[in-house]
């Protein structure tokens, strides 16, 4: 929000420069109203539900980020990790914790971080699975995926094998 017209143009130039390379638009809602107006819309509102341009689809993309399932909690900050739609995430915006639906090392190993598998790595740090494929050989083998925290940046993951 600017205080002035122009402002809030210079300002949606920027941001216009900024969104070019991602799947967001931005728009500039301005003009003129009293200061009760104005304080109610500061209460609360939000301008990306009143304004009638935005397809139904942005909007549930906006509202969607707070509503995600809860499946678990953060092992760096103990904030709630929510459902995304390419991630599970947590929801302190100060954390940085992910774990990709999409992950490589998990989908090298012929398996995919789902729900289930996000909730046991963030429960347990660790899930023993049978049938893992080797990408050398495409043979199965049994091992113990462990999810390691560095605590910045991306989560690894650690192979256990069983003692013989």
């Amino acid at each position: 929000m600017a205080p002035t017209r122009e402002l809030a143009q210079q300002i949606d130039q920027q941001i216009e420069g900024f969104t070019y390379f991602v799947p967001v638009s931005a728009v500039a809602v301005y003009g003129g109203t009293d200061g009760i107006a104005w304080e109610q819309q500061k209460r609360g509102m939000e301008l990306v539900a009143r304004y009638q341009g935005i397809s139904e689809e942005k909007k549930n993309q906006f509202q969607g980020k707070a509503k995600g399932e809860v499946i678990g909690k953060c092992p760096r900050c103990g904030a709630d990790v929510q459902e995304g739609k390419v991630n599970f995430y947590c929801s302190d915006r100060n954390c940085t914790f992910t774990l990709w639906k999409n992950d490589k090392f998990l989908a090298s190993q012929g398996k995919k971080m789902d729900k289930v598998a996000a909730k046991k790595f963030l429960s347990k740090g660790k899930i023993h699975y049978k049938d893992l494929v080797s990408r050398k050989t495409g043979r199965q083998y049994e091992a113990t995926v462990e999810m390691v925290d560095p605590g910045e940046g991306n989560v690894q993951f650690n192979l256990i094998f069983p003692q013989r």
